[in-house]
């Protein structure tokens, strides 16, 4: 979604200042937002969070142990 909107900006915008500045936000989101969700996961599942009932495994626990 981000994403799409600042590419559609650079689009737009061309190699001006506001579209290079969308393309290295765009690019910024894609290289954090895995860390990102991590972080909010294993957070998550230290402050005691219960999983999906249908989830198949508790990979957090099992490198916890």
């Amino acid at each position: 979604g981000t994403c799409s909107i600042l590419l559609g900006t650079f689009i737009l915008k061309g190699l001006g200042t506001t579209g290079v500045k969308a393309i290295l936000a765009a690019i910024f989101l894609l290289l954090t937002s895995p860390v990102a969700a991590h972080a909010l996961a294993r957070g998550a599942h230290k402050s005691g969070v219960k999983l999906w009932p249908k989830s198949v495994a508790d990979k957090y626990e099992q490198d916890r142990n």
